[in-house]
C-alpha cells in the first residue's frame, strides 16, 4: 500500500501510526478540544486508541482515512 504525505509551508498531514493513538489522547482528553467534536465529553483512552485504530484500518480498506496533523518542525500533533 502507498502512504501519502502532505506538507503546506506549516503543516504535515499523513495517515496514523499505531503508536499515534498516544498524541491524538492528548487532545481528545482535553474538554476544550472536544466541545467541537463531542460538546466539550473527553474520550476515554481506549476510544482513542480505537480511533487510530479505525483510521488505520479504514486507510487499509478504502485507501485513505482521516489525517494526523503535526508541525513539520516539531513533530507536535
Amino acid at each position: 500500500m502507498q502512504t501519502f504525505l502532505l506538507q503546506t509551508d506549516r503543516l504535515l498531514l499523513q495517515p496514523h501510526q499505531p503508536g499515534d493513538w498516544q498524541a491524538f489522547h492528548r487532545l481528545a482528553e482535553d474538554s476544550r478540544v472536544m466541545r467541537y467534536i463531542t460538546g466539550g465529553i473527553p474520550f476515554p483512552p481506549e476510544r482513542s486508541r480505537a480511533f487510530v485504530a479505525r483510521q488505520q484500518a479504514h486507510l487499509v480498506a478504502h485507501g485513505y482515512c482521516r489525517w494526523k496533523i503535526t508541525l513539520p518542525e516539531t513533530g507536535e500533533y
